[in-house]
């Protein structure tokens, strides 16, 4: 398979932090965010993995670094422990050619059970990739959920073991 998924470490953050910052002036066209003092977005998630609250990913096409998916793992309301999707980010030069839904393949398979996808409700091709890839690729009902003031739509699933095939 050309997609692999590299763990961050704490050698890798740096380049986490890059490439977070093409996913935020992205993502800025759906929601505006100011540049710190030193010409650069904030990255408060590479705290997150420093200590363990998140896990990052990078993910390599073919030998190449093409993007990065941030995974919290957090309980819900009903008590579950969710892997919850924040950030999915693959570089527009990989998209649209199968490599989103590998990536996304690798990822729900490393860890079965409850999981959460967000995004940004105006997002429409995130929105329209997540709606149109998820029932098939994990086999599972999903539920889609739009928060109350409509800014964010969350896919939530349940993963079973082994039931993911990689193509």
């Amino acid at each position: 398979m050309p997609v692999r998924l590299i763990e961050v470490d704490s050698g890798k953050l740096s380049v986490l932090d890059n490439l977070l910052q093409l996913y935020i002036h992205e993502m800025s066209r759906h929601r505006p965010t100011p540049f710190g003092p030193d010409g650069r977005y904030p990255t408060p998630q590479i705290a997150e993995i420093g200590d363990g609250r998140a896990i990052g990913l990078l993910i390599s096409v073919k030998g190449l670094l093409a993007g990065f998916a941030i995974v919290r793992r957090q309980r819900d309301d009903q008590g579950r422990l969710v892997s919850d999707v924040h950030e999915f980010f693959l570089a527009e030069a990989y998209r649209h050619l199968g490599f989103s839904e590998d990536e996304a393949c690798l990822m729900f398979k490393r860890q079965p059970g409850w999981w959460r996808c967000r995004l940004l409700s105006e997002d429409a091709e995130g929105v329209q990739f997540w709606r149109s890839m998820l029932p098939r690729l994990t086999g599972a009902l999903v539920q889609e959920v739009v928060s109350p003031d409509g800014e964010e739509t969350h896919f939530e699933f349940c993963v079973v073991p082994d039931a993911i095939a990689i193509s």
